[in-house]
């Protein structure tokens, strides 16, 4: 693994451990994420560093997640602009990703996402984070993202 990448792991590791996975009173006492603790301490997170956000997200459905709970693509924000960044993700979301069960959920520093009052950010690196759109669905976690992903949320329960 080369050390960029290994630096994009450990920081997101660490954000997840010490944000995400915590409690927190704006969400009645849960984690933010109820799957980000199980995905990280059973090593199924697998990280990649992110060449084209719509691309990546389009080549990805060819093979899946391979086997792990969540795949991130990380990228540079200085080369994305925020808008474009996530309109090629809900792009690909509509048109690819939905027809085999999975959804990106993009987190781009430029663009606070904040939900109850918390910004989720986490704050460095532009993300892809690919998960299985019915494992989701089925824990109704949507109460937790911000009103944009509840509005692609929207259109996955009417695209299926």
């Amino acid at each position: 693994m080369n050390t960029e990448l290994q630096k994009i792991q450990k920081d997101t590791e660490e954000w997840l451990e010490n944000f995400i996975e915590k409690p927190n009173t704006a969400f009645g006492g849960l984690e933010i994420c109820p799957f980000a603790k199980h995905a990280r301490t059973n090593k199924k997170i697998t990280f990649r560093i992110g060449k084209h956000p719509y691309h990546d997200l389009v080549e990805h459905c060819k093979t899946g997640n391979e086997g792990y709970d969540v795949f991130i693509y990380a990228y540079d924000p200085t080369e994305w602009d925020t808008d474009a960044f996530h309109e090629m993700v809900y792009k690909a979301n509509d048109e690819n990703l939905a027809d085999h069960d999975m959804i990106s959920l993009p987190d781009h520093p430029h663009s606070l996402e904040r939900v109850n009052g918390v910004i989720l950010n986490q704050g460095t690196y532009a993300y892809n984070m690919i998960a299985p759109l019915t494992a989701l669905m089925q824990k109704n976690t949507w109460k937790r993202y911000s009103e944009e992903e509840l509005i692609h949320e929207q259109v996955f329960k009417n695209h299926h």
